[in-house]
This record gives structure tokens, sequence and C-alpha cells, in this order.
């Protein structure tokens, strides 16, 4: 199977691109609501840099009709991975032209407009995991934000990468729980995918309607917590495994072909950004990061009380990123440590015969005997998880007066 992948990555890739070898590429895989509008198309550290032409989704069904209605090329995405490629390199093709987006003049679609713009220096566009080549002939397409894999496959597009020179960069957002946040709460209130004009509409922003002076408060939604946490922990698992791939496919090229980059960190620091630009030949001065006001999730969420507390989410680390305004804990915190997706049920003892587990009982001593160091242990644990409750109650109580000055506050 891999040779015959091979032979179609050749095939696809023995026309070189017509496309300046000066002019750089990349691609961006990424998960729908990660911020990749933003990075892609808005950001000052990228983006809006001079010379950058992009195109956001162009394997989007409608993206695809209008680039081939506007360009009258025939490359088929869909119909074999030699078709796939094929359209890449159309895109890029025509964003070397210089039409596509600038982020810091806004689309370029006519040829005039282009020859007036600034000379192209890097191109790229994002691609939704659900959207990568089809592994088999006929496949269906996996279903945007259910966590399929089963019938796509990258390797034949990261080995053309590759050949080609094209920089990848998979872009996470490491909060699965605010992507479930902004989904449910799109789907319940039927609030915009985008903008009017494109722009992201970053609902976990303090600016969640750009262009729009009224900025209404976000819509809270009801979370079911068990779903919430079914969807963070599948689309993790996700996340994980393309970055396990790239993290194979790019082990054996240059330095500077692959990025890894999370949201909440591009948020916070130019650094993401400054490796990706030496990448792109777009040099290495730092570029301030433009302050952006997080909304909190129990801004956002009208039972957030219940979810964060929940048997499933209480110690998950996305959770600890609501809490913490998506300050990033250490990455083995993120990627490696299972306890962040699974709390095991605590109070119960195994069978030795293996059978079904008994709960544990509290054997108090004798009247008038001293107590046990176990006995001791026990009520010293249960006291602090009495302290501990307590805390978290009263945690709540003033976090939910907080949210609703600071809502008022933002928004008033």
């Amino acid at each position: 199977m891999r040779s015959v992948v091979a032979l179609l990555v050749a095939s696809a890739s023995s026309r070189p691109l017509d496309l300046d070898p000066a002019i750089r590429r990349f691609l961006v895989l990424t998960q729908p609501r990660s911020g990749s509008t933003w990075f892609c198309k808005y950001s000052a550290n990228l983006a809006a840099f001079s010379g950058v032409v992009t195109a956001g989704e162009a394997l989007h069904p409608e993206s695809v009709q209008r680039y081939r209605s506007r360009t009258g090329r025939n490359a088929d995405p869909d119909a074999s991975l030699a078709g796939y490629l094929a359209y890449v390199a159309d895109v890029f093709e025509e964003l070397g032209s210089g039409r596509g987006f600038r982020g810091d003049a806004g689309a370029t679609t006519s040829r005039a407009e282009a020859a007036a713009a600034p000379p192209v220096r890097a191109v790229g566009f994002k691609i939704m995991y659900h959207q990568l080549p089809r592994a088999r002939a006929g496949a269906p397409r996996a279903a945007p934000g259910r966590g399929l894999l089963g019938n796509v496959s990258a390797a034949g597009l990261l080995d053309w990468c590759a050949a080609n020179g094209v920089v990848v960069v998979h872009l996470a957002r490491v909060n699965q729980l605010e992507r479930y946040i902004s989904l449910r709460s799109i789907e319940e209130h039927g609030l915009d995918y985008h903008a009017a004009d494109g722009a992201p509409t970053a609902y976990s922003t303090a600016a969640a309607r750009p262009g729009d002076p009224t900025r209404e408060p976000p819509k809270r939604v009801r979370l079911d917590p068990a779903l919430a946490f079914a969807f963070a922990k599948t689309q993790q698992t996700q996340n994980d495994a393309v970055r396990r791939l790239v993290s194979r496919a790019c082990a054996p090229r240059p330095a500077g072909s692959c990025a890894f980059v999370d949201y909440e960190a591009a948020l916070r620091s130019d650094a993401p950004f400054r490796a990706l630009r030496v990448s792109l030949g777009l040099g290495d001065a730092d570029v301030p990061v433009a302050a952006r006001r997080v909304v909190a999730c129990r801004a956002r969420v009208s039972n957030w009380h219940e979810v964060s507390t929940s048997i499933q989410l209480e110690r998950t680390v996305w959770v600890r990123l609501c809490a913490n305004r998506n300050v990033l804990p250490p990455r083995s915190d993120v990627y490696g440590a299972v306890k962040e997706f699974v709390r095991k049920p605590a109070g119960r003892r195994a069978r030795p015969d293996g059978g079904a587990a008994a709960p544990l009982r509290e054997t108090r001593p004798p009247p008038g005997a001293a107590p046990s160091p176990g006995f001791a242990r026990a009520k010293r644990r249960s006291e602090a998880k009495a302290r501990f409750e307590a805390k978290r109650r009263d945690a709540a109580e003033r976090g939910a007066r907080e949210d609703a000055g600071a809502v008022a506050a933002l928004f008033g």
C-alpha cells in the first residue's frame, strides 16, 4: 500500500509547481473552532505580514466550487489522491500569483489588484482533519467535529509536502472544552460560524462580534457533563494521533520543515509565530502580541459549577485551563498523563477472586483502644476532603458573583 501511495505522490509531484522558488508555502492542519481563521488570515504575527497571501479553508466544498469556476481548472480533490494533490498544487499557484487574502490589505481577487500589491513572499491555507485525502476510493468523508479519522489519510499529503518544500503546521486548541462550548452555542442559539466579512467570530474572547459596536454578551448554554467529556476526550485523542503522525513524517526532514502550535500559546506569545516566520523567510524580528481578553467558561455556561465539579471533568486539564484563563500547564500534563482523561473511582477494593469490587468500609477501633494508623489516615483524608468541598463551594459562589460583575463591566 505504501508503494502505491509513493507512486501516486511521485506522479503528482513530477510536475513542478509553477511558483517562484523564493515564495515559501505552508499548510495548516487543524480542527474546527481552533482559532485557524484568525491564525491563517488575521493574525498580526503572521497573516498581516507584507507579502503573505492565504486562502483560509480551501478544501471546503463551497471553496472548491468557487475556485474551479473562477480559474477554469478541473482538478477534483475527491476523485483520487492524485486529483487531491493536483488541486492543492493549483491553489498554491493561484495564491502565488497574488490572488488571495492578505491580512494587511484584505482580499485581492483580480490580476490588476494582485499586480498592484506588494510582492508575494509566502502563501498558505488550512486543511481540516476531515478534509484530508480519502483513505480509500469512494470512502465517505469523516464528519467534522466527530473525531472520525478512519476514512482519511495524511500520508500521501505529507509526502507531497516533503517533496515540494511545503512547511506543515499542526495547529491545536488544547482546551477542547472551549471548542465544545463554541459549537454548542452556534448550534443552540443559531450564532454565525464566521462573521459576515469572513473574520473569526471569537466567541471565547471579548471581541465576540468584530466590527459590531454592540458587542453583545455571550449567549449561555447548558452542557451535559458526560457529553462534553466524551467530545473533549475524543477530540484530544484525534489531535494527539495527528500530532504523532506529523512528527513521524517530519523527523527525516530539515529543521523548520514542520511547526507545532498550540492556539493558547499563540494568543499570549510571539514565539510560535517567530519560529514559523523564520521557516517562511519572513525574518526573525520580535512582533508584539496584541492582548485579547478571554471570556471565562463560567460566563458562557449556565451550569458551570455542575460541569466543572462533575465526576468526568473535575480533574481534567480542560477545566483547569478554563479556571486559569487558558494559561497552558506543562506539556506532560496535557499530552502524557492518563489522569487528565480518566478519573478512577475512589473507595473500592478489587476482590482477590476477580469478582465485583466491594466498597471500602471504615473499621473503627474498639472503645478505649488507640486508633490504628490506617483509621487515622482515613479520618484525616475525610476531614481534608470536607474542608476542600467547603472551599470549593465558597469559590463557586464567589466566582458566580464575580462573573456577573465582569460580564456587566465588559459588555455594559
